[in-house]
């Protein structure tokens, strides 16, 4: 929840990936958990496996289709990204794409992106590589000339 209609500026993309593998794997383990749960010869056992693994099974497919959003999430919650970036994104998608205050990735998931995915995946894999150039400066600038004159 916190994710989908928390502040957009929050969001790390790796943090996002790492943890819906995490609850994907979780679910997977529950579902064969369960499934071995339900004795056939145990009515007890039975209903209790077999709603379990329902559940758990329910569960890991809404995991598996948030987990069509991560290339997209990865695109737009870029920490380089920048005002140039996202007016390329706007201009590609003839609408203004880029977040403000109000923004959050159920509003960006809803605007239904993914068939421009593989420009933005460009356009943010360069904002990736000028953001690093920006670091590596900012921390040239910062410890001062590497020679003396």
């Amino acid at each position: 929840k916190d994710w989908m209609d928390g502040s957009f500026d929050g969001i790390d993309p790796d943090d996002v990936d790492a943890e819906v593998g995490n609850f994907w794997r979780t679910l997977y383990k529950l579902e064969k958990a369960f499934a071995n749960q339900a004795d056939p010869e145990n009515i007890a056992t039975k209903d209790k496996g077999v709603a379990g693994k329902n559940i758990a099974a329910k569960m890991k497919g809404k995991v598996s289709d948030f987990k069509e959003n991560l290339p997209l999430i990865q695109c737009i919650c870029n920490k380089g990204m920048r005002d140039r970036h996202w007016d390329q994104m706007s201009k590609i998608v003839e609408f203004s794409i880029k977040p403000d205050n109000d923004t959050t990735l159920r509003k960006m998931i809803d605007l239904n992106l993914e068939p421009y995915l593989e420009k933005f995946e460009s356009i943010s894999e360069a904002a990736t590589k000028e953001f690093g150039l920006e670091k590596a400066m900012a921390k040239m600038v910062r410890n001062g000339p590497i020679w003396s004159s």
